[in-house]
């Protein structure tokens, strides 16, 4: 079975674009990660075809002028993970 992994990039208000992910499996370390994003105009990218297990989903690129999210954020993958509703936000603040 498989399901996805959709991620939301914000800056506490408001939706940025151009923010890349990974998600690696947490059921098979030995797993090669996967790629989500770039995050479109209205924050979100959702990436299907991982199978259901749990993940760690890290930030690899924030947007222009912003920080990388340095939280890594745990995830299952499972029945209802679809590119649909939003499952994974992440924050950043603007580089210093």
């Amino acid at each position: 079975m498989r399901g996805a992994i959709q991620v939301m990039k914000t800056d506490g208000a408001m939706p940025l674009a151009g923010a890349t992910f990974e998600a690696q499996s947490l059921d098979d370390p030995a797993a090669a990660p996967v790629a989500i994003g770039p995050t479109g105009a209205d924050g979100l990218a959702c990436t299907d075809g991982f199978v259901f297990g749990d993940y760690e989903v890290t930030e690899t690129s924030a947007p222009t002028g912003y920080a990388n999210d340095s939280a890594a954020r745990n995830v299952t993958v499972d029945v209802e993970a679809t590119c649909g509703p939003l499952a994974l936000t992440a924050r950043s603040s603007t580089e210093s």
